[in-house]
């Protein structure tokens, strides 16, 4: 931790991802704009972290789209990079997972549906989740980048 915030060091230096980081990423969203500028920018690089340790760690070099808000009825919604968004290949392998046995965790507890369950297999395909002592839900790690 640096300045307050998570950051991530290369070189011995402290480096904040800046908007062209995040945009080059495919991790700058205005949907992630919160409260205060604090949050936002905690938001912002925490998307911007979760992205950097899928290629820094886990090698993936290719991320899916989601579809953006479309304006005009007669014109198909554009298609939107997203750094955090794994491809159906990856994703099925439990990429986004920090180890096999997690990855079947997470995926045996989400076939094993419960009444007013909450839990949206869907989302086990984003960024990386970890198991938590309360649960299954996504915790971030902090990686170092050099």
């Amino acid at each position: 931790m640096c300045g307050g915030r998570f950051c991530f060091s290369r070189k011995g230096r402290s480096v904040e991802p800046t908007q062209q980081d995040l945009k080059d990423a495919g991790c700058w969203f205005d949907s992630d704009r919160a409260g205060t500028p604090e949050m936002t920018a905690f938001k912002r690089e925490a998307r911007w972290r979760q992205h950097r340790w899928a290629v820094d760690t886990m090698g993936i070099r290719t991320f899916g789209t989601h579809r953006g808000r479309q304006i005009d009825p007669d014109v198909p919604a554009e298609e939107i990079c997203n750094g955090t968004k794994l491809v159906p290949r990856d994703a099925e392998a439990g990429s986004n997972f920090l180890n096999p046995t997690i990855h079947k965790i997470a995926r045996d507890r989400a076939e094993a549906h419960e009444d007013h369950q909450t839990l949206d297999a869907t989302r086990l395909h984003r960024g990386p989740a970890v198991l938590h002592a309360d649960g299954l839900q996504p915790v971030w790690r902090s990686v170092a980048y050099r």
